[in-house]
């Protein structure tokens, strides 16, 4: 809708007509599938007007005055027009909206008219976000109006950032001071004039932000785009992980920064059983990857535009990863990898998109990309939840974020992608013999994680089912459960061994017995703290990328 909008700004025609058996409307703005749209100038001393013919009376409902009038709110049958106008000036930088009906008194078939009306803004300016440069910069903007002025414009801003403004005609020119403290200096400035009555009007802010200097790269390509192979598969025929980093600078890579964060997150994958136990079987490469900014924001300009979303999730240019992630790996090992994105920042977010290949298995197969932050407090959790959990054995979320009951959509979406081997630790059913987990939960050597069917997961409280009451998938404890292991585990031996390998049942659970210690462990590792928030439907899946975005 908003792009529709957006679109229907200027274009106007005057001879459009909707017409039918009982109705017709002529001369309005812009007619689009049967409803009525007037595009109202960002000067209120300026209306639209629209035309109909009814058979009936009619009336207006659903309009609010409060920033537009209307010439009549009823009328008799027959040849009727309505004219609109604002109340004032639009001194945003996006449209005013209002929407109304003029619907029939007493025949219900005959269609009623919907009419919404935009009043564009009263004059903007070609550019609303700069970054502008730490040594300073001239900045040279445009800008355009529909209303006839009396008086120059006079230009509004941060004298703490401004050195010099001037305005000719519709062109402004800034000069930025240069940022010498050590913060990072957010700061709008507005332009304002006065029209033929001496009333003022002002446009919409425009944000400027201005890094220091010690947030800029001063190299972009010497440390650019480096593999490091961080650890090498001993068994199997090695199974992909790629790490990398989004916000770390030049300086952050030469002064070894970089390898630490990516250190820290290799460590963090294999920190935690099964992995702990399987990392004889992985690849890790570290690529590296310089941004002019070493912080996130919507001016901020990092190497895979990184950016945090609703309920902290993260979103990026995930293309642009895949590539990085193919100067790593032959684009033949893909399938199998894992790319973990490492976010310069502190904060917890996380998000995990994973590449299905569609194809009906009890194993699950595709490339994944995560994203999260390196420096969060939770960090080994969102690696094992986001990475691992995620991102290797594509398993689904088992917490709770919404209300009522999971829709039949999101049922469906999700037993389709069951079949292939995804969100294998969720069942539509509170019959644990009917889920994925059913031969664990029937193995008394398993009685003691008291596998059954828990309701509540996928983001929902009610008609999905989870097989154990908490695990990594969850909430922050330290311990995926048997499903959870299991994955993991068929996964890994498929890559590593390829089609000579068959799944056998017992051999898992003797792996399980031959790592008891370390499961041991991982079980009675102290949980996190409960009332830490969730990350918000942080998975996403793509069917058929493009590997450049």
């Amino acid at each position: 809708m908003i792009l529709c909008l957006i679109a229907l700004i200027g274009c106007r025609e005057d001879d459009d007509v909707i017409s039918s058996d009982e109705l017709t409307v002529t001369n309005i703005s812009v007619s689009v599938e049967d409803s009525v749209y007037v595009v109202l100038s960002g000067d209120y001393k300026k209306s639209e007007s629209f035309t109909f013919t009814y058979a009936d009376d009619w009336v207006v409902t659903g309009f609010k005055d409060s920033l537009f009038t209307i010439s009549q709110k009823s009328g008799k049958a027959g040849d009727n027009t309505i004219t609109i106008s604002a109340k004032d000036y639009n001194c945003s930088d996006t449209l005013c909206t209002t929407t109304f009906s003029v619907t029939p008194v007493n025949k219900n078939d005959i269609e009623k008219i919907n009419v919404c009306v935009l009043q564009k803004p009263a004059f903007g300016l070609d550019e609303m976000n700069i970054q502008v440069s730490p040594e300073g910069d001239t900045l040279h903007l445009k800008f355009n109006t529909d209303i006839e002025i009396n008086e120059s414009l006079i230009f509004v801003g941060n004298d703490f950032m401004m050195e010099k403004s001037t305005i000719e005609g519709n062109n402004i020119e800034i000069i930025i001071k240069p940022n010498v403290t050590d913060k990072i200096i957010h700061g709008a400035f507005c332009i304002t004039m006065k029209d033929n009555d001496g009333k003022l009007i002002h446009s919409g802010f425009c944000n400027i932000e201005q890094p220091t200097m010690s947030s800029v790269s001063k190299d972009m390509y010497t440390e650019d785009g480096k593999v490091t192979r961080l650890l090498s598969h001993t068994r199997g025929k090695g199974i992909p992980i790629v790490i990398m980093g989004d916000g770390f600078l030049d300086v952050d890579i030469t002064s070894g920064r970089y390898r630490s964060a990516t250190k820290k997150a290799a460590d963090a994958i294999f920190d935690r059983y099964p992995m702990s136990c399987l990392k004889d079987y992985f690849d890790i490469y570290e690529v590296t990857a310089v941004s002019h900014n070493n912080y996130f924001s919507d001016l901020s300009s990092t190497a895979f535009g990184c950016r945090y979303a609703d309920r902290r999730t993260i979103d990026s240019h995930w293309g642009k990863i895949v590539d990085y992630a193919c100067k790593a790996i032959d684009e033949n090992r893909l399938k199998d990898a894992v790319i973990l994105t490492l976010l310069n920042d502190s904060v917890y977010a996380g998000s995990c998109m994973m590449h299905s290949e569609c194809e009906v298995s009890d194993i699950p197969s595709g490339w994944s990309i995560a994203c999260l932050p390196v420096g969060d407090s939770n960090f080994e959790y969102t690696i094992n939840h986001e990475v691992v959990g995620h991102g290797f054995a594509k398993l689904a979320d088992e917490y709770i974020e919404f209300e009522g009951e999971i829709p039949y959509d999101e049922i469906e979406y999700t037993k389709t992608y069951q079949s292939y081997g995804f969100y294998r630790n969720l069942s539509f059913s509170n019959d644990v013999t009917k889920s994925y987990w059913a031969k664990l939960a029937a193995d008394s050597r398993y009685a003691h994680e008291k596998l059954g069917c828990y309701e509540g997961g996928r983001y929902y409280p009610k008609g999905v089912w989870r097989p154990t009451d908490d695990s990594v998938m969850n909430g922050f404890v330290e311990c995926f459960n048997a499903i959870g292991r299991l994955m993991i585990y068929k996964r890994c031996m498929n890559i590593a061994y390829g089609d000579k390998w068959k799944f056998d049942y017992e051999d898992f659970v003797n792996f399980e017995k031959a790592n008891a210690q370390m499961y041991a462990s991982s079980s009675k590792a102290k949980t996190r703290s409960a009332s830490k928030k969730h990350l918000g439907s942080c998975v996403r899946i793509v069917e058929s990328p493009k590997i450049s975005q």
